[in-house]
Formats: structure tokens, C-alpha cells, sequence
């Protein structure tokens, strides 16, 4: 098997909620391309004639 070591176990493990305002902020960041299940949506990954 695959050691993990005991922080990555509980980082994996972590179960919570999540924010991306910390790396907003702190890099000035800021998303230009669509959200994921928007960009899902469109469907053109694999079949780009198939949309969803």
C-alpha cells in the first residue's frame, strides 16, 4: 500500500466549508472563466457537437 502521512490523512479527511476569499484577497484573484457545472453544462469536453 501507499503511506500517507498523518497530515495529509487529516487534510483529505477534512470535511468542512470552504471559501475562496482568503485567495481573493490575498492575490488580488479574481475568476474570468465560467463556474464549474456551468462549464459542465456545456458539454464540449469529449463530443463538442453534444450539449447537455
Amino acid at each position: 500500500g501507499h503511506y500517507v502521512s498523518p497530515f495529509m490523512a487529516a487534510a483529505y479527511g477534512f470535511d468542512g466549508p470552504v471559501s475562496s476569499t482568503f485567495t481573493r484577497e490575498l492575490l488580488g484573484w479574481s475568476p474570468k472563466q465560467p463556474g464549474l457545472l456551468d462549464d459542465i453544462a456545456q458539454g464540449d469536453y469529449l463530443y463538442p457537437d453534444m450539449r447537455i
